[in-house]
C-alpha cells in the first residue's frame, strides 16, 4: 500500500505539472485585484455560496496563477470542496514551495479530506 501511495502522489505532482504549464497559454498573466477582494470580502463574511460562485466565474480565466489559485483553495475548503482545494493548492506549491500559509490549508483540505496517511 505504501508503494502504491507513493506512485500515485508522483503521478499526481506530475500531472499538476504539466496542466500548469499547458494552462497558463489560456490564463492571464494578473488577476483583477477588485474581483479577489470581493471574494475575500464574501469569504470573511462567511458568504460561502456567493464566494463559490464568483471563484467558479472566474475559474477558467485565472486558474494557474497563484493568488487566484490560493484563494480558490480556501472557498474550496469553505465549501467541502476538498479535493479541488487540494489540487489548487498543489499548483501554488510548485510556485511557492515555502509558504507556509499554503501548507498550512493544505494540511486543513487533507485533514477533512479525510487524507490522513
Amino acid at each position: 500500500m505504501r508503494l502504491t501511495h507513493i506512485i500515485l502522489r508522483s503521478c499526481t505532482c506530475v500531472c499538476i505539472l504539466i496542466y500548469s504549464m499547458l494552462s497558463n497559454a489560456n490564463i492571464e498573466s494578473t488577476v483583477n485585484q477588485a474581483q479577489l477582494n470581493a471574494i475575500e470580502t464574501a469569504l470573511a463574511n462567511q458568504e460561502y455560496e456567493k464566494s463559490w460562485a464568483m471563484v467558479s466565474d472566474l475559474q477558467e480565466r485565472y486558474e494557474g496563477l497563484s493568488e487566484f489559485d490560493y484563494l480558490f483553495a480556501r472557498v474550496a475548503i469553505e465549501n467541502k470542496e476538498y479535493e479541488l482545494a487540494i489540487f489548487a493548492l498543489n499548483r501554488v506549491l510548485i510556485d511557492e514551495p515555502n509558504n507556509y500559509r499554503i501548507h498550512l490549508e493544505m494540511g486543513r483540505a487533507l485533514f477533512f479530506n479525510n487524507n490522513l496517511a
